[in-house]
């Protein structure tokens, strides 16, 4: 446990010293900070505009940083033969990698509080108030950010730095897809429905964290729901570390 520790402080230093990661970061201040324009130029919607493009902005910036700081987090090691020095002592595959999960998962959550504390101030300066349904958006948020740090993670063990984001940002893109594909494979024939009932089994689907709309319309989630939620994320998460760790089992340093 204290290996993955260190491993992970390294890897949430890492990460904070990467001068992309501040510029991410201030154009997503920045972001936060428009949303406030953009409200007050729509039609009595400002609070709803504010809240739907705040919860968005949070997640985009913080997507970003996952495609620019989590894609390499393995990747960069082996380049760097620094891996050489950390495996050679006795220290388990898995722990390196659960240490690497922690560490960027750590730097997602400063980054989470910091635009989600302007997200807050700007709504308390709008007289909007703080129902609860806000930091549960912001949980699931964060839960969402988790797993696709592990997807992230799992292919930095074996591909190229781009090649990784690239893949990342397809399983986003699918995963957020999942709705419409399902409904879409009810009124396909058989072939191409039993291929999307197979795809929405195996891929997660990513709209399970999206209660944007629930926020906006103030519509209350369920505790039932909130607790699968959780168990979905942990699940996934838990295989994909999994997955990440035997593929780097696989590969001879």
């Amino acid at each position: 446990m204290k290996a993955a520790i260190a491993i992970a402080l390294n890897t949430f230093r890492e990460s904070i010293r990467d001068r992309l990661l501040y510029a991410i970061l201030f154009f997503g201040l920045l972001l936060m900070g428009a949303t406030v324009l953009l409200g007050s130029i729509s039609l009595d919607q400002d609070v709803k505009v504010i809240k739907d493009l705040g919860l968005a902005g949070i997640f985009i910036v913080n997507f970003l940083i996952i495609l620019s700081v989590g894609t390499n987090l393995v990747s960069k090691e082996i380049d760097r033969k620094s891996i050489y020095a950390v495996l050679t002592k006795p220290i388990e595959r898995s722990t390196f990698i659960i240490g690497k999960f922690i560490g960027l998962g750590a730097t997602l959550f400063v980054t989470t509080v910091m635009m989600s504390a302007v997200f807050v101030a700007v709504l308390l300066a709008k007289n909007a108030g703080l129902p609860p349904l806000i930091f549960v958006a912001l949980a699931f948020t964060y839960l969402e950010l988790l797993f696709l740090v592990a997807i992230a993670l799992m292919f930095s063990t074996f591909t190229a730095p781009v090649a990784s984001a690239l893949y990342t940002l397809a399983f986003f893109l699918i995963g957020h897809s999942m709705t419409s594909l399902t409904r879409f494979g009810e009124q396909a024939g058989p072939f191409v429905k039993g291929l999307i009932a197979v795809v929405s089994h195996v891929l997660p689907n990513l709209e399970k964290f999206n209660i944007k709309n629930q926020v906006v319309y103030d519509v209350a989630v369920s505790g039932p729901q909130s607790i699968w939620t959780v168990v979905y994320a942990g699940a996934y998460i838990t295989v994909l570390i999994m997955i990440a760790t035997n593929i780097l089992r696989r590969q001879e340093f």
